[in-house]
């Protein structure tokens, strides 16, 4: 990303946002669900980024979902905004580096862990089936 661009802390109010109609992102209802468990749970701990003119480049589901549950368009959340637009190009970087630059899970980590603790969390059964065979 070009070095020209810096990013500061700031808040929105959802309603404000502008979100991305090419965003290629999905996620699903049981995602979603998670999603807005843990937001409820324990509150905003992931900031939104957007652009100068409120155009959103990684936050759309969070948005989406909030709206969905009634949290209204004057409900603020924490955000990076750019200190200018982003070229398409950047815009696609941030997008994979939001959705790729993601840890790894260290399942010797987890083998003490107790059960209900993933059932809690919110981990579905598929999940938990996928980690098991991953770490076999």
């Amino acid at each position: 990303m070009a070095k020209d661009i810096t990013w500061t802390h700031d808040t929105i109010r959802i309603g404000d946002c502008e979100l991305w109609e090419e965003n290629p992102k999905q996620i699903t209802e049981a995602a979603a669900k998670r999603l807005l468990r843990d937001w409820e749970r324990v509150g905003q701990f992931q900031t939104l980024a957007v652009g100068p003119d409120n155009e959103v480049y990684d936050g759309h589901q969070r948005i989406k979902i909030l709206m969905a549950a009634g949290y209204g368009a004057d409900y603020e959340v924490k955000v990076l905004r750019s200190s200018r637009p982003l070229t398409e190009a950047e815009r696609r970087k941030v997008l994979f580096a939001s959705t790729m630059n993601e840890g790894h899970w260290d399942f010797d980590e987890f083998a003490g862990w107790p059960d209900d603790w993933f059932e809690d969390a919110g981990f579905d059964f598929d999940t938990l089936s996928t980690w098991n065979d991953q770490a076999a």
